[in-house]
């Protein structure tokens, strides 16, 4: 019976053993797998690090040939705008070499030029030099797809006190342009006296027109608001170059 005992415990012993074995090697393999699991982990976030700094490192290339691009898009850009402001002051250069070559003068405007000639009464030859310099001009235009238009152009003659009468019809093409009574210049009327008495009743008539309009409507206007349209209409008007009145007889002005 005691062998049967020992015998009993020896076996009791041995699967004892045997589930610590077991155990141990369960927890040893839990462990393991715990290990790979962590270092598995560990590697997809270094892979998906690297994947992310490979996306950032494609969208820095891709802004920075973006950013590129749109700097060689301004830089053409400022060529281009710098040619075309060459290639236009070379046409002004050119056609004012023009009038400037026949000894003129000149103001030009957004679609106006006004050319000055002076010169003294002895000179007989004013009229050639007025139709070879208007010529010259037609023909610069015409080179440029523009058009010098005869029907408006005006001549004015403005001769000195001891100057005497001069026929100063020219011949521009097809078309013979005399001198006219008066020209308008920037809003002013010019005589060929500089009295200034075309510009006044041009002048009278406008703000006799528009004082006339604001009296229709005078009775709907508060007194503020009758002041504030006088003052932007008729006295902008009176006030535009009354330098020009300066020294003007008082006869003049009054009437």
């Amino acid at each position: 019976i005691a062998d049967k005992h020992v015998h009993q415990k020896e076996e009791e012993e041995e699967e004892e053993e045997k589930e610590r074995s077991r155990r141990r090697r369960g927890e040893e393999e839990k462990e393991k797998k715990r290990r790979r699991r962590e270092v598995g982990e560990e590697e997809e976030k270094r892979r998906r690090r690297g994947e992310e700094e490979k996306r950032r490192m494609k969208e820095r290339r891709r802004r920075r040939r973006g950013e590129e691009e749109d700097e060689g898009e301004e830089e053409e850009k400022r060529r281009m705008k710098e040619k075309r402001r060459k290639k236009k002051n070379e046409k002004r250069g050119r056609k004012k070499k023009i009038i400037t070559s026949h000894g003129f003068s000149y103001h030009c405007y957004a679609d106006d030029t006004q050319l000055m000639l002076s010169f003294p009464s002895s000179d007989t030859q004013v009229g050639n030099r007025i139709s070879a310099c208007l010529t010259d001009i037609s023909s610069w235009m015409t080179a440029h797809h523009l058009k010098l238009n005869p029907s408006k152009t005006e001549l004015l003659f403005i001769p000195s006190t001891s100057c005497p009468h001069r026929d100063l019809t020219i011949s521009f093409g097809n078309s013979l342009i005399a001198p006219t009574e008066d020209a308008g210049s920037l809003g002013v009327v010019l005589d060929g006296q500089l009295s200034f008495s075309a510009h006044i009743a041009n002048l009278t008539r406008s703000c006799r027109f528009l004082l006339y309009n604001i009296r229709r409507i005078r009775p709907f206007l508060s007194q503020e608001a009758t002041q504030l349209l006088v003052q932007s209409l008729a006295m902008s008007k009176l006030d535009y170059c009354n330098s020009l009145r300066a020294g003007l007889p008082l006869r003049a002005i009054s009437t």
